[in-house]
């Protein structure tokens, strides 16, 4: 049991935190959506920004676990490519183009929360 107890800090390292978002810097992006991955142990949402213009380019955003986000009335086909969204999210700490979702707003007004967000 012992040999157990000392494992399992090991297992709760391996998960990064939070600390490489910047929540005092959120943002919002309108994009076009390129891949949607419903994986473990996040999901994730790569995407096409245009016309936006230091934020132009391709973006990969963070999202929950999908049993998380299936909570929360995501599932793995709600998001398709070409899908126009809009995206509330925060940056990563390094300047990438990448951070974590807090909500993303379909075309049709449907509002999916993440991190942060019911």
């Amino acid at each position: 049991m012992a040999i157990c107890a000392g494992l399992a800090p090991g297992a709760a390292s391996a998960h990064h935190s939070f600390a490489m978002f910047d929540q005092s810097k959120p943002g919002t992006l309108t994009a076009t959506v390129v891949q949607f991955q419903w994986t473990n142990p996040h999901c994730w949402l790569d995407v096409m920004v245009t016309g936006a213009g230091a934020d132009d380019g391709a973006w990969s955003l963070e999202g929950q676990s999908p049993s998380m986000l299936a909570r929360k009335g995501w599932s793995k086909t709600i998001i398709k490519p070409g899908d126009k969204i809009t995206i509330a999210y925060y940056p990563n700490r390094d300047g990438s183009k990448s951070g974590a979702v807090r909500t993303v707003t379909l075309s049709d007004g449907v509002v999916l929360g993440s991190y942060g967000a019911p």
